[in-house]
Parts: C-alpha cells; structure tokens; sequence
C-alpha cells in the first residue's frame, strides 16, 4: 500500500534526516518524535545507532491494519464475504462455437463495490482440439496485463472498478454456459457481471452480457478489503476514522520502540535513568490504543465491506 510508509512520520523535523531515509510529509501532520502525549524522548542521535529505524513505521502500520480488521470483523457486520468461484460449467456443453480466425474472449463487468477485490486464479480452456494450451491475454482498461501461456499464468489481483477480459485465438470452443441448468446458480451473482464475445484485436474487446463462456472457465475468488486502494485516499488530517487510525500507527510505533530500549542489550545511561518512565508510557500508549480500537468501528465508513450491526443508511436489517 503506497501510503503506509507516510501515515505517520518518523522525524518531524527535515534537517534531521538520516542517511538512506528521504523525507515525506506526514499524511496525518503525526510523527514519531512529536509532542504529544506518549512521546518517547530519544534524539536523532539514537536513531542513526538503530539500525532497523525504516521499519518502524511499516510494521507500525501492518500491525495497526491487523487490529483494526480483527476489531471491524468483531463489532460491524460483513456486508461482502469472500466467495470462490467456478465461473463456466465445462460439462454443461452440447456442441462447439463455429471457428474463428481472432479472439474469444469472457469479460468480467464488476459491481462498483469500494473495497471489492477480484482474484483471478486459473484460466482453463476447453475447446474442439481439446485442452488449449497456448496464450492468453488479460486485459483491463484497455491494456494487456498478461499476454503468454496458459501454463505460465499465475494469479492476478484486480480492484472492482474496470471490465476484465480474458481471451484466446485457437480451436473453436465448447459451447457451455456460466449460467448453469439443472438448478445450478453462477455464485459470481452479487460481484459482476459476466459476458462474452468475439474480436480481431483486444482492442476491438467489448462486454456484451450473455450467458456463454467460449469455452472459458475462471477459478475467481471475490473479496472485500477495508484497506484496499481506496484506503489511501482517506483524509488522514480531517476525518474521524483517518485521524484516529494514524494516531493508531502513532501510538503502537511508539510502544514498540518503547520496548526495544527496554530490552536491548545496550544498557545506556538514558535507559538506566528513565526505566521506570519508560514503562509508564508503555502503560499510557497501551491504554490509548484500546481506547483507540475501541472507536475506529463506530467512525468507519471508508469501503462497503462492512455494514453496522442492526442499522445500514437509516434501514433496520431484519
């Protein structure tokens, strides 16, 4: 995630900059060396003798991201849940498409959820000559994202907000559907939309809803995620939650650079006078961090991942 290294600063002032760190602006206008309560009163010269100081605030914020998922996941309700699908019921066929020279393509049209992530998985191809086992291509916004073997995709992590097309040149393909019979439901249904087609060039695709695969079946997996790219467009100075949430990574980056002073074994005079002190500011970050995590469900509303347990945009959930 870009913003992570820059939800939180590590030193506020840009002359103190230390070698093989560049300086960014703090997104929140928070940073490590502050005034605020639970500051850690370390110079500069400590952290040019602390080896690890470009990780302090990434790991900051993957354990801030963590929390802060399990506690949503705990007080609000899952509106999306992650659901694997098999898009393209390969046995379901009667006959084959009729030959073409170009493409055969499917085409994902997602539903404009914020925060919803497609996973494409595996491309299988069934077609007159059996198996296809030459290239593909992805493409998305206009841009092949993959064009090579089929046996050398691996899996392609898509947010919700543009058509993907997956085709092929080869034999002609089985005729089976998405859509299922015989009771069979597409469980994409909820995610997106899913059509097919026929083009000389991948420029030339287009998503035309119908219920025909051209012989293509998907492994997609659906997701939610509240931290997904839209996370980074939250305004961390002015907003309830993005406010709270860097003070978050504010606060545990604090409290683990607390507890590396206390437990390395370089004993300096700064330690051997303010043990006692540093401990109570554990204390004090460990206690705003509960109370921290403890607000961060009522103040999110960043994505669609989640809906409030019992109340969603003034409508009672029966």
């Amino acid at each position: 995630m870009d913003c992570q290294n820059n939800i939180v600063g590590l030193l506020k002032e840009e002359t103190c900059c230390l070698v093989g760190l560049d300086y960014v602006e703090s997104l929140s206008g928070l940073y490590l060396d502050d005034t605020t309560a639970g500051r850690i009163p370390l110079n500069v010269q400590f952290f040019e003798n602390y080896e690890n100081y470009n990780r302090i605030i990434p790991e900051a914020f993957g354990e801030a991201v963590n929390l802060t998922r399990a506690r949503l996941d705990l007080n609000l309700v899952k509106k999306y849940r992650q659901n694997r699908s098999l898009i393209g019921y390969r046995d379901d066929w009667t006959n084959y498409f009729d030959a073409y020279a170009g493409y055969y393509f499917i085409s994902l049209k997602p539903f404009q959820i914020n925060g919803g992530l497609i996973r494409l998985n595996a491309v299988n191809i069934y077609t007159s000559g059996g198996k296809h086992t030459g290239n593909i291509v992805v493409v998305r916004n206009g841009e092949e994202v993959y064009n090579g073997l089929q046996s050398a995709f691996v899996p392609m992590n898509f947010d919700m907000t543009e058509t993907i097309y997956v085709g092929y040149i080869g034999d002609a393909p089985r005729n089976f559907k998405h859509t299922g019979c015989c009771g069979k439901v597409g469980t994409y249904k909820g995610w997106c939309e899913i059509g097919s087609g026929k083009a000389m060039t991948t420029a030339e695709f287009t998503h035309t809803c119908n219920d025909y695969s051209n012989g293509i079946e998907l492994d997609v997996m659906f997701d939610c995620n509240a931290f997904g790219p839209i996370f980074c467009d939250i305004d961390f100075k002015n907003s309830g939650f993005g406010y709270a949430f860097a003070s978050l990574v504010q606060n545990i980056a604090r409290k683990n650079l607390a507890y590396y002073v206390l437990t390395n074994d370089k004993i300096d005079s700064y330690l051997m006078t303010h043990k006692e002190e540093i401990s109570n500011i554990i204390n004090y970050l460990t206690s705003q961090i509960e109370l921290t995590l403890n607000y961060l469900p009522q103040a999110y509303n960043d994505s669609d991942c989640y809906i409030c347990n019992g109340i969603y945009k003034g409508q009672i959930l029966v």
